[in-house]
């Protein structure tokens, strides 16, 4: 049975609208985990585990660990191929099918805030025909 998600696309607070439009693609963060959590025998607590390995924060914030957590299981494990996207943007949203499963791009390379960390890749999957649709 086909579902509908809801995905806000701004990795690291930054608005990948943009990028969406542009490549077809819904994108969500947590890139330092890179495509360790495509495992798919891990179990939620796998991902905390690995969540709290890479982002020490959550260590101390059990209710940000759980978001997370949860955001990235439904983004890589219940989204399949034909579900739905809805993006929120101001006034609006974007509506678009599901063409692809979960992809780590390696080559995605930006700055961290101003610093001069570095961080590679996004998760993404590639969508089918994106849309604006305006609520009545």
């Amino acid at each position: 049975m086909k579902q509908a998600f809801i995905i806000r696309c701004a990795p690291s607070g930054v608005n990948r609208i943009t990028e969406l439009l542009d490549t077809d693609q819904i994108v969500i963060g947590w890139s330092l985990t890179k495509n360790e959590l495509f495992n798919k025998t891990l179990q939620r607590e796998d991902f905390k585990k690995i969540l709290i390995s890479h982002y020490h924060d959550y260590k101390d914030d059990p209710y940000s660990l759980g978001q997370a957590t949860g955001y990235l299981w439904r983004f890589i494990r219940e989204m399949e191929i034909g579900d739905f996207a809805l993006v929120p943007v101001s006034g609006a949203f974007y509506l678009a099918e599901i063409m692809s499963d979960v992809i780590c791009i390696k080559d995605k390379i930006k700055k961290i805030l101003q610093s001069e960390e570095m961080y590679a890749g996004l998760m993404t999957k590639i969508l089918l025909a994106v849309n604006i649709v305006k609520p009545v």
